[in-house]
């Protein structure tokens, strides 16, 4: 019975459940349909209270996992702030904890994901209609100003909806549905705002036509309209694959989406010069997204360029503000930056005075490079700054339109000091219409004026008179070189005490401390400036206004002469030369490595020989380049100095006085002389006959000094049957003989020539002088000796040798031996030839 009663019940539930499949779509409780993948819950009314429990809470779990889906993908997007996520999972684990909630109310608590958010505040042509914001008339409005937030809004068929953003904050719809036209306007409400904000869209956006002519669009939501126009701002979000962005002109053409990276997130950029429908389009203001990214469209990618301005939102209390211009162009499938460029507005910085100047003006402690930048002029609050600035600075707002604060100081004689200055709140408005609050400091500083020295040379006598010179000393002093003749800038009321700093003659007088005048370098050859160096003595009246800069001044040096006293001083020895040769035709002489050479005083540099090494010079003249033979008996000079160095002149020379040996003595023939009788003379016999053999006679002249290639003839020998050689090297030669026997006599004298080198005689062989004397002897002879010279040619006929001389050789006996010879000699042939016959 029980069986049977519970198939029963079975099949009633079967038979309703396949009523109920067949109800329209359109009827049932639930949402989308499951072909767009998501898991739908479907209400089904039933008495079974386990089973309607069973299916309550499918639904919850269902909607729960969907919600974290959007959620997730919205961060994983970039769009919520890292500093946020966790707010935005923790506001979610909220909502789900809690008990069902009407639809209303659900719309409303979903709108609170994320930041913190507020209900929309100003709606026009909208009503929430069961949690949805509803645009019930043809045209709607709604303004989302910082961070105002609607859970859905609904835009049906044939109806538009107006949607301004401003402010600097994240403003959020979680779904944006219907059949309707939403337009993300660019102007205000009233035309006097500018719609540069910012909307993130979790869910879905399927409206059927999307305009953006303004703002930025962002989320984690695809946009699946079928019909999406854009003009100005940025769509950053997902765009459904097969929909189009077109843009206002109506053009068929896809509009191609363009990413730059500006490197900053959640920063309003301005970009500006982008093609868009065939023209070049103004100013969009776009967001970055949390990567620092920001997107555009452009319909022409191959000739786009754009500049890209980044501006910051949050400045408190900073001394700046900079904004950032980007000149991008597309090249190469990439867009690129060409150039980058910032104009910025600060607050405080450096100003100074210098004592002595006349009223410092208009210098700006706040700056504005670039007012395009800037709607309005920075404000400052009078009161927010220190009090004390009034009573060395006047505080004066800028009027050429950059915007801005300068200062003027009023004391022209204020004893340099240094103060520091607060001022704490300027007031900035940037371009975008967002305010910025800046603070900074003011160092206000007087210095010391700088004086310049008039400083000349010391004395007159200087090479040149607009130089500073000194003579090299191996220092790099110049005070000596140096004359102070006072300051060139001083104010006139401290005239009196400057005059006293100088003292009479150039020196420094007791103001100074210190005062020094140094060459750069203690070489002539790089010295070209004197430093001067003058310092007041600290806490005196001077030392409180003035300070004193190094001075460079043209300066020289120049090459010292090198005396005697300074050679010695150096260890340096000039050597006299030393002759070791004389001639007549040149002279030798040996140098010391390092000294110079010449035969004139006034030898010009180039004609001064430097000696590299020892070594011995043989001194001939040069003219034109070619040597010739110094002049024999004259007297010459030679020369010789320490060379001139880099630092030094060359030293006064010294030399030695020598004369060339005389022209060498020819020795001629024709004064060789061979006397004692006359040639071809007869003389008597028995008769003792002298003859004289005379060479060079001047080698017997007791003032005689033989010189180098001097010749001389000497009388070597005579011969009448023999040869006869005289004892010593005299000039004059005689000897006596006596003719005994009736003949003819020829007698020869031999001389020889010598050449001296120098330092001896040398034989020159080959160059014998011969002279003869021929003469008969009788009876009847004359007997007279004569002194007249003999010949040199030889003498002819039979001589006769029975002759007694004067000296050794036995000539009588030997004739006679030679006679009684031949004698025997012709008697034996003659015997021979009898016997023979």
């Amino acid at each position: 019975m029980k069986l049977k009663l519970l198939k029963k019940l079975m099949i009633i539930c079967m038979s309703f459940s396949l009523s109920v499949s067949m109800v329209p779509a359109s009827v049932l409780a639930a949402g989308k349909d499951s072909s767009e993948g998501d898991t739908q819950a479907v209400q089904v009314i039933s008495s079974d209270t386990e089973s309607e429990s069973a299916n309550t809470e499918t639904e919850t779990k269902n909607q729960e996992t969907k919600h974290h889906k959007d959620k997730e993908t919205e961060i994983k997007g970039g769009f919520v702030p890292e500093s946020e996520s966790q707010a935005v999972i923790e506001s979610e684990a909220v909502i789900t904890e809690q008990t069902p909630q009407t639809e209303g109310e659900a719309g409303q608590k979903k709108g609170a994901v994320g930041k913190k958010t507020r209900d929309i505040a100003n709606k026009d042509g909208c009503d929430i209609i069961d949690g949805v914001l509803t645009v019930t008339g043809n045209e709607a409005t709604i303004v989302m100003n910082n961070g105002e937030s609607v859970s859905e809004v609904r835009v049906d068929a044939g109806k538009t909806l107006h949607v301004y953003l401003l402010g600097t904050e994240t403003n959020t719809i979680n779904k944006i549905t219907g059949e309707g036209t939403v337009i993300l306007e660019k102007g205000g409400s009233e035309g006097t705002e500018v719609s540069n904000g910012k909307l993130s869209v979790s869910g879905e956006i399927s409206v059927a036509n999307l305009t953006v002519n303004g703002g930025t669009l962002l989320g984690s939501a695809e946009i699946t309209s079928t019909n999406i126009v854009f003009t100005q701002g940025a769509i950053a979000c997902k765009v459904k694959s097969g929909s189009t962005v077109k843009s206002s002109s109506g053009s068929a053409k896809e509009l191609k989406k363009l990413t730059l990276s500006v490197g900053k997130a959640d920063v309003p950029c301005v970009v500006s010069g982008i093609t868009v429908g065939g023209s070049v389009k103004g100013e969009s203001i776009v967001w970055s997204d949390a990567d620092g990214k920001v997107t555009v469209y452009v319909d022409n990618l191959a000739t786009a360029k754009c500049i890209v301005q980044t501006y910051e939102t949050k400045i408190e209390n900073k001394s700046d503000l900079t904004i950032t211009t980007e000149n991008w162009t597309y090249a190469s499938g990439n867009m690129e930056v060409e150039d980058t460029a910032t104009s910025s507005v600060t607050v405080g910085g450096d100003v100074t005075s210098t004592y002595g100047e006349e009223t410092l003006s208009n210098k700006a402690i706040v700056k504005v490079t670039d007012k395009n930048d800037y709607i309005t002029s920075v404000k400052m609050n009078a009161k927010n700054y220190d009090s004390s600035m009034d009573d060395a600075l006047k505080v004066e707002s800028v009027s050429d339109g950059l915007g801005g604060y300068k200062i003027t100081k009023n004391n022209k004689y204020q004893i340099p000091t240094t103060e520091e200055y607060k001022i704490s709140k300027v007031t900035v408005k940037d371009k975008l219409g967002y305010e910025h609050t800046l603070s900074g400091t003011v160092n206000y500083t007087v210095e010391k004026k700088v004086l310049t020295p008039s400083v000349v040379p010391a004395k007159s006598s200087t090479t040149s008179q607009s130089k500073i010179t000194k003579t090299y000393d191996g220092t790099t002093e110049a005070a000596d070189a140096c004359k102070l003749s006072g300051f060139v800038n001083t104010e006139t009321q401290d005239a009196n005490e400057i005059s006293k700093a100088v003292a009479a003659g150039g020196s420094v007088g007791a103001y100074f401390k210190t005062a020094t005048y140094t060459y750069d370098s203690s070489d002539v050859a790089t010295a070209s400036k004197v430093t001067v160096t003058l310092e007041f003595k600290e806490g005196s009246d001077l030392d409180k206004k003035y300070k004193i800069e190094p001075l460079d001044i043209s300066a020289e040096i120049t090459k010292a002469p090198l005396t005697e006293k300074l050679m010695k001083s150096l260890g340096i020895t000039l050597t006299k030369p030393e002759v070791t040769e004389r001639h007549y035709q040149y002279l030798k002489y040996k140098t010391v490595a390092g000294q110079e050479y010449a035969y004139s005083e006034k030898a010009k540099d180039d004609e001064w020989k430097l000696a590299k090494k020892a070594s011995t010079i043989t001194y001939v003249n040069e003219v034109d380049g070619e040597e010739q033979d110094l002049k024999a008996g004259t007297s010459y000079k030679i020369y010789t100095r320490i060379p001139e160095s880099d630092n030094y002149l060359a030293s006064d020379p010294v030399s030695v006085s020598v004369k060339t040996l005389r022209a060498p003595q020819e020795a001629k023939e024709s004064d060789v002389k061979f006397t004692g009788v006359t040639d071809n003379s007869t003389q008597k016999l028995n008769t003792a006959l002298t003859f004289t053999a005379t060479g060079s006679t001047y080698v017997d002249d007791k003032d005689y000094k033989p010189s180098a290639d001097d010749e001389k003839y000497v009388p070597y020998s005579w011969k009448l049957t023999d040869t006869t050689t005289w004892k010593g090297d005299k000039s004059t030669q005689t000897f006596t003989m006596t003719p005994t026997q009736a003949g003819t006599y020829t007698i020869v004298a031999t001389f020889r020539k010598y050449v001296y080198d120098g330092k001896k005689w040398v034989y020159s062989e080959g160059d014998d002088v011969k002279k003869s004397i021929t003469f008969k002897a009788n009876e009847s002879g004359t007997s007279s000796s004569t002194s007249g010279s003999g010949s040199s040619s030889s003498s002819s006929g039979s001589t006769n040798t029975a002759a007694k001389t004067g000296d050794t050789t036995p000539v009588v006996p030997v004739a006679a031996a030679l006679v009684v010879s031949g004698a025997a000699l012709a008697l034996t042939l003659k015997k021979r030839k009898k016997e023979e016959k």
